[in-house]
């Protein structure tokens, strides 16, 4: 602390490090730092100063939830009030408003689709219950005339959404479609994949816009015999990370069973490839990653070693359970030649978990070291 003599009295002085505030940070920093916080603080936070108010305006803007009716009336209503300071901001929507709103999703749905027609850089859109909100032709209309769409979540899905994503103006990068619907799933899954060129509208997209999805999340139900591998790799012939879920259903009077091609087809490169023994067994490799999910543990053991020696994965994470037969480890550590790296995932893990651990030491993969 020094100490200075003025000939009148002793003054003290002390430095004091200087405060540094969020307004004193570059605009860069200021605007990182902002991008970690959820959308509804970002929000709060631009009604506390003028300096902060137009940059955590725009990160409350980017990614929007609604959940209700309600929500989505006053947002819409919010939004094209400033169109041009408020929807250019916008970049993510994701819509839930759920069934139990059914009779009352009409009343947001223009403002939903003025929302969309006005955002000129929206680059995702989730649609929980998608089927029933897709019954509205001006909101399905919309979907389709969105150019700037990267990524686009359909939930609960059936013809009217196929027929949304067969005719959209985006290339999108990503496409997700879980929760198929039972209710005519046999014809969904035909007009998906491999539709009757007869039953196709003049708009029809999929040809020109599908090659352009990396990554496919999708959901299908039909018999297990039956499971449309080949269709899938047509239909999308660029995919690089693929999640497949297959829901078992057989044959219903009246339906005609699909012609199942036995021939097993992949792409030349495949990062991630996640799934079930049974959703997987039609599909070749080489696969980087893949992961089995949880799945009948008897298939895992009869069809698991024989579905990773044509994938030929170098990464192989498994959903099993405690009691998995020690042949399929064994057998495994002898025929997975490209694999480096396995992750096991107990199912109910317990007093067994322990003896899983000793047969994962004692088969370690006998990978040949590079020369």
């Amino acid at each position: 602390m020094p100490v200075k003599d003025t000939g009148r009295s002793l003054q003290i002085s002390m430095a004091f490090p200087s405060r540094t505030t969020l307004l004193s940070l570059n605009q860069d920093t200021v605007m990182r730092l902002i991008s970690f916080l959820p959308s509804p603080d970002a929000l709060r936070l631009s009604m506390t100063a003028h300096g902060l108010h137009q940059i955590a305006k725009r990160r409350a803007l980017a990614e929007v939830r609604l959940r209700s009716t309600e929500r989505a009336t006053l947002f819409c209503k919010y939004m094209l009030a400033d169109i041009m300071e408020r929807l250019q901001y916008l970049r993510q929507l994701e819509i839930h408003l759920g069934t139990f709103y059914e009779e009352r999703i009409s009343l947001a749905i223009p403002g939903l689709v003025g929302g969309g027609a006005h955002a000129p850089a929206l680059q995702s859109l989730t649609l929980d219950d998608a089927e029933v909100m897709l019954e509205s032709g001006i909101l399905a209309a919309a979907v389709r005339m969105l150019t700037t769409l990267e990524e686009l979540n359909l939930r609960k899905y059936g013809l009217l959404s196929v027929s949304t994503v067969r005719r959209l103006s985006s290339n999108l990068r990503k496409l997700s479609l879980t929760g198929m619907l039972l209710p005519r799933r046999h014809v969904i899954l035909s007009m998906l994949l491999c539709p009757d060129p007869a039953m196709l509208t003049d708009d029809d997209q999929a040809s020109k816009r599908w090659p352009s999805i990396e990554e496919l999340e999708l959901d299908v139900a039909c018999p297990t015999d039956t499971i449309p591998h080949k269709a899938i790799v047509q239909s999308f012939p660029n995919l690089q990370r693929l999640h497949f879920r297959v829901i078992e259903a057989e044959v219903t009077e009246g339906e005609e069973r699909p012609t199942h091609v036995p021939d097993r087809v992949g792409w030349p490169h495949l990062d991630w490839l996640t799934g079930t023994p049974v959703s997987l067994g039609g599909f070749t490799g080489p696969v980087k990653c893949l992961r089995f999910t949880e799945g009948a543990p008897e298939v895992l053991h009869e069809r698991g070693v024989e579905i990773v020696d044509h994938l030929c994965p170098v990464f192989l994470s498994v959903a099993a359970p405690p009691e998995s037969d020690t042949r399929f480890w064994t057998q495994l550590s002898e025929r997975a030649q490209r694999l480096r790296s396995l992750r096991i995932e107990l199912l109910n893990p317990g007093k067994d978990a322990s003896e899983l651990d000793e047969w994962r030491v004692s088969y370690q993969f006998r990978v040949p070291s590079p020369h």
